[in-house]
C-alpha cells in the first residue's frame, strides 16, 4: 500500500498528471485487458456486464472502464450507490450517462437477480487504500457479491482486500474471491495470494525516473501494448522467497522492494507460461488452491 501511495503522489506531484488522467489512463487500460480477456463475441448474448463502483479512486476507474466498454460494444450496467461529491467523478458520472449506459443506485436484494440477469460482474468497490472493515454502507453490498454464482472481475484490488494482505476471513469480514484480477500499474502484496485463473497488470504510465528511483521491476512491455499477463502463483511466491533470503543475507537492507517488484522479477515469464493469461490449472500454490 505504501509503494502505491507513493507511486500515486510522484505522479500527481513530481511528475505534474492531474486526476483525471490518472483514472482515464487507469480505466481505458482495465478495460482494454478486459476485452482480451473476455471477448465480446465469447459472452452470453442476452446478459450484460455489471460494473460495480465505489465512492472512490477505484470507483473512478470503474466509470472510465465501463464508458469503454461500451464503446467497444459490451452491454454493461452501473451500480453506483451515491453521488459523488468530488468533481472529477461528477465528470465521469455525466460521461456515462451521456452515453445512455444504465445506472443502479441500489443492489438487487435477491441474488438470484444478479445471477439470471449478468454474465461478469467488474468490482471496482474499493481499492488500494481501503482499509477494514467495510464501512456499513457497503457491507451488504459486498456480502451480494460474494453469494452471487456470476464471475468476478476486479480492478487493481479484489474489495474487501487491503493491498498488504490477503483477507484471512476470521474476523467475519465479506470479501471477494475474483475468477480475474487486473493489477492497475504495479500489482500489490495481496495479490500474491490472489487464487483466481488470471492476473493482468494494466496501464503503462510509469517513467523510467520513476520506476528507476523506486527499485521497481515491471514487465518489458511490446510497442503498443497497456496490458499484460502476469506470474502465475507459484512463481511469483518463489520470487518473493529469494528476495526474502537476499534481504536476510543482507542484514534487511534490500528490503526496499516491494513484493510487486519480486513477483514482477521476470516479467516475459507469463507469456512464456501461456502469453494470454487463460487458466492452465496445473499447479498449486502453498494453500493448494488452484493457480493458472
Amino acid at each position: 500500500r505504501e509503494q502505491a501511495e507513493q507511486v500515486d503522489s510522484e505522479l500527481l506531484t513530481e511528475y505534474s498528471l492531474s486526476l483525471d488522467q490518472l483514472l482515464e489512463h487507469g480505466g481505458l487500460s482495465a478495460a482494454v485487458a478486459f476485452a482480451r480477456i473476455y471477448p465480446k463475441e465469447s459472452l452470453t448474448k442476452e446478459r450484460t456486464l455489471l460494473v460495480c463502483c465505489g465512492p472512490g479512486n477505484n470507483g473512478g476507474f470503474g466509470l472510465v472502464c465501463a464508458r469503454y466498454l461500451k464503446l467497444f460494444g459490451y452491454k454493461l450496467t452501473v451500480f453506483y450507490p451515491k453521488t459523488p461529491a468530488k468533481a472529477a467523478y461528477r465528470s465521469l458520472l455525466n460521461q456515462c450517462e451521456k452515453m445512455d449506459i444504465p445506472f443502479l443506485s441500489y443492489m438487487p436484494g435477491d441474488v438470484q437477480v444478479l445471477d439470471h440477469n449478468y454474465c461478469l460482474i467488474v468490482d471496482a468497490l474499493f481499492g488500494h487504500t481501503f482499509q477494514a472493515p467495510v464501512r456499513p454502507d457497503l457491507a451488504e453490498v459486498l456480502q451480494k457479491l460474494t453469494e452471487t454464482a456470476v464471475p468476478v472481475v476486479s480492478i487493481d484490488v479484489p474489495s474487501g482486500w487491503e493491498a498488504d494482505k490477503a483477507p484471512s476471513g476470521s474476523s467475519g469480514q465479506h470479501y471477494l474471491r475474483p475468477d480475474t484480477l487486473i493489477s492497475l500499474l504495479l500489482p500489490k502484496r495481496c495479490s500474491l495470494e490472489f487464487a483466481g485463473r488470471r492476473h493482468y497488470i494494466a496501464g503503462r504510465l510509469l517513467p523510467a525516473t520513476l520506476v528507476n528511483k523506486l527499485d521497481l521491476r515491471l514487465p518489458t512491455w511490446s510497442p503498443q501494448d497497456i496490458a499484460f499477463p502476469w506470474l502465475t502463483v507459484p512463481t511469483a511466491w518463489q520470487l518473493l522467497e529469494a528476495r526474502n533470503q537476499l534481504s536476510a543475507e543482507a542484514g534487511g537492507n534490500s528490503d526496499r522492494r516491494a513484493a510487486s517488484g519480486a513477483a514482477a522479477a521476470t516479467g516475459a515469464a507469463a507469456t512464456a507460461a501461456g502469453g494470454t493469461g487463460e487458466s492452465k490449472k496445473t499447479s498449486t500454490d502453498k494453500s493448494g488452491t488452484n493457480c493458472f
